[in-house]
């Protein structure tokens, strides 16, 4: 692969690899945090996720984004594009895709197109310190 060029489309698809190993050696980039996983379930610490964070979903190509509202709501969205499946990243109170300008709010309304649909949301449970992302109905 050394040397040879790649198309926007490869690159995009290889970015959440990369940002998962710049994370994990320290270098600039946005990480993941990795959550426990039971059975369909994804755990993580409340504290860990701040006001927002990308989740690693272990065995899938795109992490959720995991938020709270200013009122205080925990929400979790996939961050797969709903036009053609690029990752949306964080900006700011959207989520934005790289690849065709989508936006959606931070709760995976669509707010900018091509995109059609809404993110896919996942149910959110508080459980003493740590938030349950119930990702059990979720296709494989």
């Amino acid at each position: 692969m050394y040397g040879e060029e790649i198309d926007r489309r490869r690159f995009v698809a290889a970015l959440p690899g990369l940002a998962a190993v710049f994370g994990a050696t320290g270098c600039a980039g946005a990480a993941y945090l990795t959550p426990s996983v039971g059975t369909g379930v994804l755990r993580i610490g409340s504290a860990e996720v701040g006001t927002g964070a990308l989740i690693a979903w272990p065995g899938r190509d795109r992490p959720i984004f995991v938020s709270r509202s200013p009122g205080g709501v925990w929400r979790a969205v996939s961050t797969r594009c709903t036009h053609r499946g690029c990752q949306t990243e964080p900006e700011g109170e959207r989520l934005v895709c790289p690849c065709h300008g989508s936006e959606f709010s931070r709760d995976g309304r669509r707010l900018d197109g091509p995109a059609q649909d809404d993110l896919r949301r996942f149910p959110v449970r508080v459980v003493a310190d740590a938030l349950e992302i119930d990702v059990s109905g979720a296709a494989r």
